[in-house]
């Protein structure tokens, strides 16, 4: 079952499905997709976490610490870029 209806949650949805199946390419061009299509902070926002959750995932801590250092505002986001710079070494 998709999320809703809405294109930019359907895409959201598909790549988090592509990125649980380890399917990292595919995800990171839907997100890479998604985040040209972002419409607000909120939504660069999320897309741009993914993102970085999906080069840490890949091994590539501090490219997800580039990804993350300018969106730092909320606590969750602060600890992941934390701990990409922790993995990054």
């Amino acid at each position: 079952r998709e999320a809703s209806r809405d294109p930019f949650e359907i895409g959201r949805y598909r790549a988090r499905l592509a990125l649980r199946a380890g399917d990292y390419s595919r995800a990171d061009s839907l997100l890479r997709g998604l985040l040209a299509e972002a419409t607000g902070e909120a939504e660069r926002s999320d897309v741009t976490w993914w993102l970085a959750y999906s080069a840490r995932n890949q091994g590539r801590p501090s490219e997800a610490a580039k990804l993350l250092e300018p969106a730092r505002a909320d606590y969750a986001t602060g600890l992941h870029h934390g701990i990409a710079l922790l993995e990054a070494g």
